[in-house]
């Protein structure tokens, strides 16, 4: 089943992908970020990996926030770094898992690009995760990026 046209334009949508050298990365689209093919396609896909890696994966590295993540967010009303880390503790949290963390720009000029907010000091590998979660993964590879040096990664890598 795929997802609605609405159901696009109002969820702030959670995605995983891999990238060239096999690492796996958490999106969140917050409404602006672009949406890979694949995750259009199949939303029983993507809440299969979803609950897996969000209820069901356990914490097992130190995760690290970005040197420039909370450059790029302006909070509504509390503008504090403690209030950004508060607000982005998902991401650690996905960090801690092994994976690499992104979220989209908020803002026309970037509109359907996304930025590193925080990372695993040990990566994630498929060679510890069950065989049924690689094959969903594979369907969305981004083969020009390498979420350990791409800070940023633009609409043009993601939309095929």
């Amino acid at each position: 089943m795929e997802f609605t046209r609405i159901g696009l334009e109002t969820w702030d949508i959670v995605w995983f992908a891999t990238d060239s050298q096999g690492s796996i990365a958490y999106f969140t689209s917050g409404l602006y970020g672009s949406l890979p093919d694949s995750i259009i396609a199949s939303k029983e896909d993507w809440e299969f990996i979803a609950d897996f890696f969000i209820e069901q994966f356990e914490e097992n590295t130190v995760g690290q926030f970005d040197s420039d993540c909370f450059d790029k967010v302006t909070m509504p009303t509390d503008n504090s770094i403690e209030k950004k880390r508060f607000a982005f503790s998902e991401y650690i949290e996905m960090s801690r898992k092994g994976l690499y963390s992104y979220d989209s720009y908020d803002t026309k000029l970037r509109y359907g690009d996304y930025y590193r907010v925080s990372y695993p000091i040990k990566p994630l590998n498929f060679e510890n995760l069950p065989i049924s979660i690689p094959k969903i993964l594979e369907k969305t590879k981004l083969n020009n990026i390498n979420f350990k040096k791409d800070k940023n990664i633009k609409k043009n890598n993601i939309i095929s």
